[in-house]
């Protein structure tokens, strides 16, 4: 009985870290193509990221993953302009900070939404 409950316990957390390992897999991944896309756009003197469809690619793996974590679009949105503000900021050597949710923007992006 014991060995069944430690055997569940510790497939459990395999199963969590595979998990885990899996989404950060996905985050990295979006983040090597930002970073890359930011190189280019820099290259070429473009600054508008905001309309680049390169860019906005980069990204959309990631954003099926939140989707089917059941993240709103609002909450994606925030958190992959994030993504991009902290990759644009490494290439400049500036510390961006962890993530933290944009409360105005995603006030504003709900209201909009309804």
């Amino acid at each position: 009985m014991i060995y069944r409950k430690i055997t569940t316990t510790v497939v459990g957390l395999l199963i969590g870290i595979s998990v885990a390992q899996a989404q950060n897999d996905g985050e990295q991944t979006a983040r090597a193509c930002i970073h890359k896309r930011l190189d280019a756009l820099v290259a070429e003197g473009s600054r508008n990221v905001t309309a680049d469809p390169a860019l906005t690619a980069c990204a959309n793996s990631l954003k099926s993953e939140f989707k089917a974590k059941g993240k709103t679009e609002c909450e994606i949105t925030d958190y992959i302009g994030w993504i991009i503000r902290n990759e644009n900021s490494k290439m400049y050597g500036v510390s961006s900070g962890p993530y933290k949710p944009d409360k105005a923007f995603l006030a504003r992006c709900q209201k909009s939404a309804t």
